[in-house]
This record gives structure tokens, C-alpha cells and sequence, in this order.
């Protein structure tokens, strides 16, 4: 019988690791599957659109004018590689390349598990799995958003900051750091997630040697090349838009109820288990690094406060993590893990209750364009992103603007509605002098890009003036009246006002043109 063991024990030390490649690969690869040919989030449509259009000679910045910074342009380039290669949709191969990083996090994630965890083949497979849940069920409304991806390239980061009884190789932790730092430069409110694991680190050892560790200095080094690179490529970003943003972005935001109401959703399912924490009791070695994490995630979102859903993401997917983590290392029950498993049965109903993406903007005008149009270019005047890329996207056109959505005009309004300018008059002008040229930046790109489709948004999202009318704002603007000429009322819809560009028009669109009034 002794002889014989090894023979036996083999095969079972080689079937863990595999088991937990196969979960590793299987389950992004069962996530392409199901979002294959799903309609895109908003955002994620106008990173696609704009990146194509800045690989085919557009200036960052100039051409199109993103609040963002621009790491998420460069991070959606391998995607259009891939549509390229392929000829798959855009759409697909940014799923694809999603679920592809997804994989290769998950397999860094398995390998990295400090060994007590690895030994048991069970307890591994529900960490691995509660690494792949939280990736994905809190953006199940906005995958390859910003926030899911900083998720996907921070885990083995986390995972490689848990203590452990033998350290890892230096390389490893620079490395994951690294990737992470990549993560974390997609918005600057994400540094508030290594800000609180390190905070979360110094209480733990009672030093403050966890400051300057290798993984934050490695990141601090990812965040001041990011920072440069931005510097001397991009300098109209500094130049223009962080200005600019600063003076009327905060006005794109949801009502505070919403804002509120949001974060009560999304935090309500781990309260319970928040306060078992606090305890200390049963509680598993590491579970503060995952709290820590999503205790920066619930910062990030009150620091930005606009309502945002997608913006929760880092709360619950490292709030999630948390949860797993516990019960993978829970081999009997215990309150903690009980609430644990509460908190991820809440969560998953709250995700599921809100369902997939939905964009109801987007079905209307596609049920009220007309095939035989046959547009080539669409713009779309509104301040929500939903109602403009998705559609040029869907379309399978281009976008003729420069910016996703007109994002600075319900700022510079409410601010000067605000203003008294007899006593400001400085401010108003400068207000008034962002309207004027957002007015010629729309006449510029109609001018320059001839859309065929040009949509006005009757919505007036995140405007407070009841009396605006986009008639009203363009007035004042220099050959808007002679632009409006070439174009003529089409079918009607009950958001959007939607004109066909009739000069010039040839085959089915001049039919439909003869068809509709001057």
C-alpha cells in the first residue's frame, strides 16, 4: 500500500491545477458565448468609433474631443485589430479581447494563490470562481467598461498582496503591480483603491514600511510614465479639456436620489457582512485586502457623485471577491460565512433585476430609420452619449462629430444662469465663449463630414432650462441656417427630430427626398 501511493496521489496533484485552468478558460469563454452579438454599452460604442477614427489620422483631443483621458483610446486599439483580422463586428472583438483578459487574469490569479489555498483542489475552485463572479456580475449592464477592466487588471495585484508564509519572487509582485497600475490610470478616482489596501496594510503590520513597498512604487512609477506619456503626447489634453471639464463637466449627473439610491442598492446586500467583519471573528487571513479594496471603490464612487451605475462596479466586484474569499476558506459554517453568502445571493438579484443593457434611445431611431436611406454619417445633437455612437455604430457609419456627446453645454448653462454678470462679467464671458465654440465646433464637423443623418435629441438631458431648444442655441451660430437647407424632415419619432440630408442625394435616398417636404 505504501509502495503504491504516490501512483495514486499523482494524478490528483496534477488534476487541481488542471481543474482550475479549465475553470480559468471555461468561463470567460461561456461569457463570449452568451454576449456574442449583444448590443454594446454606450461608452463602449464611442471608444470604438473614436478609436477607429484617430488609427485613420483624427487628433486626440482636436478631432475628437474626449473628457477622458486617453489610455482607454489605446486599450480599445487591439479590439479593431482583431474586427480587422477577423471581420468580425466591433462590438465582438471587444468581447473577445474582454473575455481573453479576463482568462489570463483568472490563470495569474490561480497561480498565485498562497499555497495553504491551492493544496484543496474545492476551496480553490470557489476562490477562483468568486474572482470570476465578481468580474463579471457587476458588469453585466456595462461590460468593457472602464471599471470592469481596472477589475479584470487589479485581481492578480490583490491576490499578490495576501499574506503569505513564503513571499513571492520580487519580479511577480512588480509585475502585478504593474499591470494593476495600468488599471488604476484608466481614471485618476481609482488611485483611492490602492490607497485604502495600503492604509488597510499599515494598520494590519502597525508599520508604515507598506508606503514604499515594491507593488506601490511600482505603481507610482506606472502613474507618473502614464502621466508624462500623456504630457508629450496628448498636451491639448491639459491644454484644453481638463479646463474646460473643470469648468462645466460637473453638471452631467443624475438627481441626488439617484446618486443615492444607487449606492444604497448596490451596498445594501454587504452591510450585514461589513459589520461581521468588523468582528474579526472567523474571519479568514486576507479578507481585509478585499475590503480594503472595495472600501476604495465605495470612494471613488461618493468622490464622483454623479449617479452613474457603472460606477458601483468597484464596490461590488471587490466586495464580491471578499465574500468568496471567506467561504473558500470556511470549512464549516460560521456567521460570517453565512453572510457572506447572503450578501452574493443579494447581489446577484440585484444584478439580475437589472437586467442586461438596455438602450432605449437607440431602438427608437433604429425603428424609425428608414434602410433605404442609405446614410452615410450620422450626427447626433444631444448631451447623452446613448442617444449618439450607439446608433452610428448600429448603422454600421460613421460618427461626424468630435464630440460623444455634447458634454459642455449644460454646465456653461447652468453656470451662467447662476452668474450675475453684471458683477462677473469675466465669468460669463468665458462661459459664453465655451457656447460659441461648441456652436462652431457643430457647424465645423457638419461642414467637414456632410452627415447624411443629422438627429436632434428633443430630450435635453442634464439641461435645467426648460425653455432650451436646440433651434434656439444654434441660432446664433454663423451658416447654420444655410446648413439646414441641404436637409429635410423625415419620419417622425417621439424623441428625436430626424433630417435627411437631401443635397446631392442619389438612388434611394433622392427617392425618399422627392418624398418628403422642403
Amino acid at each position: 500500500m505504501t509502495s503504491s501511493s504516490p501512483a495514486l496521489t499523482a494524478p490528483r496533484a496534477k488534476a487541481r491545477p488542471a481543474a482550475g485552468v479549465a475553470l480559468a478558460v471555461a468561463i470567460p469563454a461561456l461569457l463570449l458565448a452568451f454576449l456574442w452579438g449583444r448590443t454594446v454599452n454606450h461608452d463602449t460604442a464611442w471608444f470604438l468609433i473614436a478609436t477607429r477614427d484617430w488609427l485613420e489620422g483624427a487628433r486626440l483631443y482636436v478631432d475628437i474631443f474626449e473628457v477622458n483621458p486617453p489610455l482607454n483610446f489605446y486599450l480599445t486599439v487591439p479590439p479593431l485589430i482583431l474586427s480587422d483580422l477577423t471581420g468580425i463586428s466591433g462590438p465582438n472583438a471587444q468581447y473577445a479581447v474582454i473575455c481573453a483578459a479576463m482568462a489570463v487574469s483568472l490563470l495569474t490569479c490561480l497561480r498565485l494563490f498562497p499555497k495553504d489555498l491551492a493544496r484543496s483542489a474545492p476551496r480553490s475552485a470557489v476562490a477562483l470562481l468568486g474572482l470570476a463572479v465578481a468580474m463579471i456580475l457587476p458588469a453585466m449592464n456595462d461590460i468593457a467598461q472602464r471599471e470592469q477592466v481596472m477589475l479584470i487588471l487589479t485581481a492578480p495585484w490583490l491576490i499578490a498582496q495576501l499574506p503569505r508564509r513564503v513571499s513571492l519572487p520580487l519580479r511577480t509582485v512588480i509585475a502585478t503591480a504593474a499591470v494593476a497600475g495600468v488599471g488604476i490610470c484608466l481614471k485618476p478616482f481609482f488611485l483611492l483603491i490602492p490607497a485604502f489596501v495600503t492604509l488597510w496594510q499599515v494598520a494590519a503590520t502597525r508599520s508604515l514600511k507598506p508606503i514604499l513597498s515594491p507593488a506601490n512604487l511600482t505603481m507610482g512609477a506606472v502613474g507618473l510614465a502614464y502621466v508624462g506619456a500623456v504630457w508629450a503626447l496628448h498636451p491639448e489634453y491639459f491644454r484644453d479639456v481638463i479646463p474646460l471639464a473643470r469648468d462645466v463637466y460637473g453638471a452631467i449627473a443624475l438627481p441626488q436620489d439617484r446618486t443615492l439610491g444607487f449606492l444604497l442598492v448596490t451596498a445594501a446586500p454587504f452591510a450585514p457582512f461589513a459589520l461581521a467583519l468588523l468582528t474579526g471573528r472567523n474571519v479568514p487571513p486576507g479578507t481585509g485586502i478585499f475590503a480594503a479594496a472595495a472600501l476604495g471603490g465605495l470612494a471613488s464612487y461618493i468622490i464622483q457623485w454623479n449617479g452613474f451605475q457603472y460606477h458601483t462596479i468597484p464596490l461590488e466586484g471587490f466586495a464580491l471577491m471578499a465574500c468568496f474569499w471567506v467561504l473558500a476558506h470556511s470549512p464549516r459554517p460560521t456567521p460570517v460565512a453565512a453572510l457572506a453568502s447572503l450578501a452574493i445571493i443579494g447581489a446577484g438579484y440585484v444584478s439580475f433585476a437589472q437586467g442586461l443593457y438596455r438602450n432605449p434611445q437607440l431602438d427608437e431611431l433604429t425603428a424609425n430609420l428608414d434602410p433605404a436611406w442609405q446614410a452615410d454619417g450620422v450626427l447626433v445633437l444631444s448631451t447623452e452619449v446613448t442617444a449618439g455612437p450607439p446608433v452610428a455604430l448600429a448603422l454600421g457609419t460613421s460618427w461626424a462629430g468630435r464630440y460623444p456627446h455634447l458634454w459642455p453645454i449644460p454646465g456653461a448653462l447652468s453656470a451662467l444662469a447662476a452668474t450675475d454678470c453684471a458683477a462677473a462679467p469675466e465669468t460669463c464671458a468665458r462661459l459664453n465663449a465655451i457656447l460659441t465654440r461648441v456652436r462652431q465646433d457643430i457647424v465645423t464637423d457638419i461642414e467637414s463630414h456632410h452627415p447624411d443623418l443629422l438627429i436632434f435629441d428633443r430630450g435635453y438631458g442634464f439641461i435645467d432650462d426648460q425653455s432650451f431648444t436646440w433651434d434656439s442655441f444654434m441660432a446664433p451660430a454663423p451658416d447654420w441656417q444655410a446648413i439646414l437647407k441641404d436637409y429635410r424632415p423625415a419620419r417622425p419619432s417621439r424623441h428625436f427630430d430626424i433630417l435627411l440630408r437631401c443635397t446631392g442625394a442619389t438612388g434611394p435616398r433622392a427617392q425618399s427626398c422627392a418624398t418628403l417636404p422642403d
